[in-house]
């Protein structure tokens, strides 16, 4: 799968290219840390009133909210349904495929196993 250029290649972009299938099947949940660890560098690292991330996919309905869902599970502590939305909110078509959902499940459960740990 050739990663799709995006329109803004003008800019100075950090981009981070995640092969993964729109297929329920797909395994997801080898992309959830390190997807959501980037976004939140990105985040992290960029100036004061500078801080966009853009994550995109073909049709920005499954995979690209999926793993916006994990940054959002993960470094803003919330629920799945919560995140999801959230993600809804900012884009209506936003519904990752019964596949990613599955795995964002086991995804939350494994964070909160690890907050309670803690």
């Amino acid at each position: 799968m050739e990663p799709v250029e995006p329109p803004y290649s003008n800019f100075a972009l950090k981009v981070k290219h995640v092969p993964l299938a729109d297929k329920c099947g797909a395994r997801l949940w080898m992309y959830l840390d390190s997807a959501a660890d980037w976004i939140h560098a990105a985040l992290s690292q960029a100036e004061v009133g500078q801080s966009n991330v853009l994550v995109h996919c073909r049709w920005g309905k499954s995979r690209s909210p999926a793993l916006v869902l994990a940054y959002l599970l993960k470094y803003r502590g919330m629920t799945l349904n919560d995140a999801l939305a959230y993600v809804q909110s900012k884009r209506e078509i936003s519904q990752p495929n019964s596949g990613f959902m599955r795995q964002l499940k086991a995804y939350e459960e494994g964070m909160k196993s690890c907050r309670h740990a803690s």
